[in-house]
């Protein structure tokens, strides 16, 4: 196959990850839920997964001389899938301070980011990629002309190009905010808890004063972060627009707020945000 059908496949595997996300996640939580990283309903690491899958076995067969069995298939989707995944959460958090996908809560996890259990999904999504989705479109770049493969390919590359910008713009713009926040916050913290033990610097009179009066320093904090968030980040949130929003509305959560119960709060601002009128 040409380059330009690698194209369209990956963008229509894509597509069809992003369906089974959405649907899973209406399963699980009973609500629509738009998946993905990019703004467009499309699932890159699906993409990848295929045709990664069919050009890495292709590789194999030819190297060996003969064809894989169905079981040698899904070791290869099996452990494939986790190279695959944990690398990208791990680049993915490391570059805009986020997670898209979280494993903690199911079993033989590797820090949320892998698990045996995923794999084993991705391994049987191998044998349905070799055996039904990579020779059925074989039959149809076969029927299609190749010029109007190579037209879906080029415009397939713009899209998602400046999927991929406004994306990052919001993700990288909305970053800043949040840890401008989350700094403010932890100063702030401080500065509360320093008032709360009444300047004391010995670390055993400070803990002996907070642990009196843990409910006004609960109260304190409380009251400041919910400030902190009314005042930096909810105006932010208010001036972004629709394709900002809905980019920020398929993170799972933030990692940029050393606070667990701030980067939610941050996110639940975020998918609460009501639709702006046209």
């Amino acid at each position: 196959m040409t380059f330009s059908s690698y194209v369209v496949l990956f963008t229509l595997c894509s597509f069809a990850g992003w369906v089974y996300e959405s649907i899973h996640s209406v399963i699980r939580t009973g609500k629509w839920d738009r998946r993905g990283f990019l703004y467009g309903p499309i699932c890159p690491i699906y993409g990848v997964g295929v045709v990664g899958i069919t050009l890495i076995v292709k590789a194999i067969t030819d190297m060996v001389g003969a064809p894989l069995t169905w079981w040698e298939v899904f070791l290869v989707s099996f452990f494939g899938s986790m190279l695959l995944e944990y690398p990208t959460s791990y680049f993915l958090e490391k570059w805009f301070h986020a997670y898209w996908w979280d494993y903690s809560n199911v079993p033989l996890n590797v820090n949320g980011r892998i698990s045996v259990p995923t794999a084993a999904v991705f391994g049987t999504g191998g044998l349905l990629a070799i055996y039904v989705i990579y020779p059925l479109w074989l039959s149809v770049v076969a029927a299609i002309p190749p010029i109007a493969i190579e037209i879906a390919a080029y415009a397939i590359v713009i899209l998602i190009t400046i999927d991929a910008t406004l994306t990052v713009s919001a993700l990288t713009d909305f970053q800043k905010i949040v840890s401008s926040a989350d700094r403010d916050f932890n100063e702030r913290a401080g500065e509360i808890a320093e008032r709360v033990t009444g300047g004391q610097t010995g670390v055993s009179v400070a803990m002996d004063k907070l642990e009196k009066n843990a409910a006004e320093a609960g109260e304190a904090l409380e009251s400041r972060r919910e400030a902190f968030l009314r005042t930096r980040v909810q105006p932010r949130i208010d001036q972004m627009n629709a394709a900002q929003v809905r980019a920020l509305r398929r993170v799972h959560g933030f990692t940029g707020a050393r606070r667990s119960d701030m980067r939610e709060r941050v996110a639940e601002l975020v998918r609460a945000r009501p639709k702006r009128k046209k």
